[in-house]
């Protein structure tokens, strides 16, 4: 299994969602989304918020995300 930061693996994901393929799908040697742009596609406020949610959802199902707390307190 490869290690990398939840988010990394996020903007790789949402790479393959409804709205990255919209957005990434000509460009060649992409290998995740931008932030910013994946922050775009998980807006509440946005009409694909409910798809790309689920997307994002069905990704996720079945991963093990390590916790550890030392990282946990590096955010706080």
């Amino acid at each position: 299994m490869k290690k990398q930061s939840f988010l990394d693996f996020v903007c790789e994901v949402m790479l393959h969602s409804p709205s990255g393929k919209r957005k990434y799908g000509r460009q060649r040697g992409v290998v995740k989304a931008e932030g910013d742009d994946v922050l775009q596609f998980l807006d509440v406020n946005s009409q694909y918020y409910q798809d790309e949610a689920a997307f994002l959802l069905k990704q996720c199902k079945g991963k093990f995300v390590p916790l550890f707390l030392n990282n946990v307190q590096r955010l706080l």
